[in-house]
């Protein structure tokens, strides 16, 4: 870093060359000296100085004092003024230009050099303050949450747009007023806020100290009017800030209002969905993104004979294997093959894919029972997870196998009663054929015997007596086609 240049402004020529030298000897640069105010601006505002050394006296329509003024407003570099006498009016005028120290002639080389560097030093703080301030109050102005602060007395002395917009109270009727009583115009009907505003002190002593009495931070979810329908809910922390005066209350606040909204209509949708699940008929579960199972309800537990407490963080194969038949599969294997199955079901190409099947499975006290099983993954923000919904099918598929059972039983009677209905039709006709045939030959009605079970009230049969036809029967042989006894 070079040296830091120093403008002396001295219309007394050997007390300007000695402050120059001494100046030197200490290791600072003075690029000019100059005896008038006008011309002091003019080479202030091109070289720039890092402090101006300047005589309250000058000669000229411009006196010290005036051109401190300007070069303060104008260019912000800090001054020190030289005099060897002043009067009161001349030095109550320069104590309102703020300067950074007062050298009397003739001067001391260390003190010159002591307050050469304390007026330096402070000028440079100040304004790296100054920067920070300003970095600050952007910062406070540009936020999206709300800050406020107040003096040691608890009045209000920043309030930003975003503290104004969540509120509702804006920075003209904030600023100035006791925090107490702006807070009171927007508590709740019946808060414990109304009960210890009225006493500033206590209400920060309250909320701002520990047990041990130290000053902390504190953070609380509040509800406020920000009109009189319209009841908002907030984050506040607030925090203490202690002074040489005392303690200054900051506070940023965050209107949370949508979010509890939306986290409270999550929080029912939750509700109803556990509801739903719980009283389901069929068995539910869901899987977490790495398949491990988060809900399965008593219904699930029902079907497969598996408890919520031994199925819960789970992988769903792992379950699934212990349901499998120990006859029909290698367990080891089996469980390969299923991660492999749900691995390829976790892809985002396989998403509201739905798969619906039957399976035979065995319940850990080894009851065999089907089920109807549908699986669909589903997309959420923190990835893919799994919906399973079981039915217990087996009452309906032994239903099912009665069912064709008496189908196929009712197609045999069908069948012999087609063939009893065709036997019928033809012993009418040979009835008739042979009545005609006896009336026609003139035959008795012994001479030709055609009997069949259904026919010992025949006219055949006339002239036979009735324990003829029997003995008729057994004798005549049986036609095993046409049921009929031939004689």
């Amino acid at each position: 870093m070079g040296k830091k240049n120093i403008l002396i402004v001295e219309d007394e020529h050997i007390v300007a060359q000695d402050i120059k030298t001494a100046l030197e000897h200490i290791g600072y640069g003075v690029p000019a000296i100059v005896t008038t105010g006008e011309e002091a601006l003019r080479i202030a505002a091109n070289i720039q100085p890092a402090l101006v050394l300047i005589d309250i006296h000058l000669a000229g329509s411009m006196d010290g004092v005036d051109a401190v003024k300007k070069i303060i407003s104008e260019f912000d570099i800090p001054v020190i003024y030289l005099t060897a006498y002043a009067d009161n009016e001349t030095l109550q005028r320069a104590k309102y230009t703020s300067p950074y120290g007062y050298i009397l002639k003739p001067f001391d080389e260390n003190n010159l050099r002591l307050t050469v560097e304390i007026a330096i030093h402070k000028h440079m703080t100040e304004k790296i303050r100054q920067q920070g301030e300003e970095k600050f109050r952007r910062l406070i102005e540009h936020s999206s949450d709300g800050v406020m602060l107040t003096d040691e007395e608890g009045f209000i002395i920043e309030w930003n747009d975003a503290q104004a917009r969540i509120s509702g109270i804006s920075q003209d009727d904030a600023i100035g007023k006791p925090l107490a009583y702006i807070l009171q115009q927007i508590a709740m009907p019946g808060s414990s806020t109304k009960e210890y505003l009225t006493n500033f002190n206590k209400a920060k002593n309250l909320l701002l100290r520990d047990d041990k009495g130290e000053w902390i931070g504190h953070q609380s979810d509040v509800k406020f009017h920000r009109a009189p329908n319209d009841i908002r809910q907030g984050q506040v922390f607030t925090f203490p800030i202690p002074t040489q005066k005392g303690v200054q209350i900051s506070a940023f606040t965050r209107d949370v209002t949508e979010q509890a909204r939306a986290e409270e209509a999550l929080r029912l949708s939750e509700e109803k969905l556990r509801a739903l699940i719980a009283h389901a008929s069929d068995g539910i579960s869901l899987t977490d993104t790495n398949g491990k199972i988060e809900t399965w309800n008593k219904q699930m537990a029902g079907v497969t004979g598996i408890s919520q407490e031994n199925a819960f963080n789970q992988p769903l194969w792992e379950i699934q294997a212990q349901l499998a038949d120990p006859e029909s599969y290698d367990q080891t294997e089996l469980k390969s093959r299923l991660r492999l199955f749900y691995k390829n079901i976790f892809r985002k190409e396989s998403v509201s894919q739905r798969i619906l099947e039957e399976n035979t499975i065995v319940r850990p006290d080894g009851n065999k029972r089907t089920i109807q099983i549908s699986l669909t993954p589903i997309q959420t923000s923190k990835g893919i997870i799994l919906s399973s919904i079981a039915r217990d099918i087996t009452q309906r598929k032994l239903a099912e196998e009665v069912a064709e059972q008496h189908k196929a039983e009712l197609r045999v009677l069908m069948e012999v009663s087609h063939r009893v209905a065709e036997t019928s039709r033809l012993d009418e006709t040979l009835e008739k054929i042979l009545e005609n045939s006896v009336k026609h030959l003139n035959a008795s009605a012994g001479s030709i015997v055609i009997t069949s079970p259904i026919m010992s009230n025949s006219v055949l049969n006339q002239g036979l007596s009735e324990k003829t036809i029997p003995e008729l029967q057994n004798h005549c042989p049986l036609n095993n086609r046409t049921k009929w006894h031939q004689c």
